[in-house]
């Protein structure tokens, strides 16, 4: 015997399906903003203190193991240098592909010879670790992390 589907309770459930999408797609774009804006702010300020010429290099991977795929993904940049021995290194974001809006984002900066690792999560996510190393009078760095949705 087949159970009756009420057409006001499907529209009900639709309609919060729509919601949720929709706000996760809100908070996507709050946190992409977010690191445009700090990005932006970093990026000026070095540009001011950099000075003789001097450019460093940085190399960053992130490993991500959640769910059944694992991703790689990496990025290289270059940037301002003070004095010897000191750079400030790449910027790397990388968004978990297996959601439509993508949920995970992942923002790491490195400067010189010591690093800042920063992960940026919504509330559907889960927790996300990640850590780095510098390496190098040209800030070269290693960074990986781990996560789940």
């Amino acid at each position: 015997m087949s159970e009756k589907i009420d057409p006001q309770n499907h529209l009900e459930l639709s309609k919060m399906h729509v919601d949720m999408v929709h706000k996760d797609i809100e908070n996507l774009l709050k946190a992409n903003a977010h690191i445009s804006s700090t990005t932006s702010k970093w990026s000026s300020k070095f540009a001011q203190v950099a000075w003789g010429g001097m450019w460093g290099s940085a190399f960053n991977w992130t490993f991500d193991f959640s769910g059944p795929t694992q991703l790689i993904g990496g990025g290289a940049g270059v940037g301002p240098g003070v004095g010897v021995g000191l750079a400030f290194g790449s910027l790397t974001v990388n968004v978990d592909p297996k959601t439509l809006i993508g949920k995970k984002v992942n923002f790491q900066y490195t400067i010189g010879l010591a690093g800042i690792n920063l992960n940026f999560w919504d509330a559907h996510t889960g927790a996300y670790i990640g850590t780095f190393i510098g390496l190098g009078a040209f800030g070269a760095s290693i960074g990986g992390g781990t996560g789940h949705l």
